[in-house]
C-alpha cells in the first residue's frame, strides 16, 4: 500500500479474526464468546450481537471493542469482555471488524 501504510482488510479477513482471532498477538476470537449469526457463532458469554449492535453506529462498536466496560450490555457485568484489544489487534483490523459488525447486524 502506499506510503508503507498496511492494506485495508476485507469483510474475510474481518470474519476471520471475528471466528480465529490473532494467534499471533493473542487476540481473543469475537466468536468464542458473541453469537453472531453471519460468523455462525453462537458464544453464550457475552452478548448476542446480532440483537445488541442492531442499530447502533460505527464509533459505537469501535469503542465497544476498544473499552469495552464503557456501556455494558444489559444482563452482562464489566471485566467479562478484554479490554487488551487496542493493544492485540491493529487500527486496521479494529476498523475492519467494526465495519465488517456494523454491515451484518444492520442489514
Amino acid at each position: 500500500a502506499a506510503g508503507g501504510a498496511a492494506p485495508a482488510l476485507t469483510a474475510a479477513d474481518a470474519k476471520k479474526l471475528f471466528v480465529a482471532g490473532d494467534p499471533s498477538t493473542g487476540a481473543t476470537a469475537c466468536g468464542s464468546c458473541h453469537t453472531l449469526a453471519d460468523a455462525g457463532a453462537t458464544g453464550q458469554i457475552g452478548p448476542d450481537l446480532d440483537k445488541f449492535l442492531k442499530g447502533k453506529n460505527a464509533a459505537f462498536i469501535k469503542q465497544s471493542i476498544l473499552d469495552p466496560n464503557k456501556e455494558i450490555a444489559p444482563g452482562f457485568q464489566a471485566g467479562i469482555m478484554p479490554g487488551n484489544f487496542g493493544d492485540t489487534l491493529s487500527p486496521e483490523q479494529v476498523d475492519a471488524l467494526v465495519k465488517y459488525l456494523s454491515e451484518v447486524t444492520n442489514k
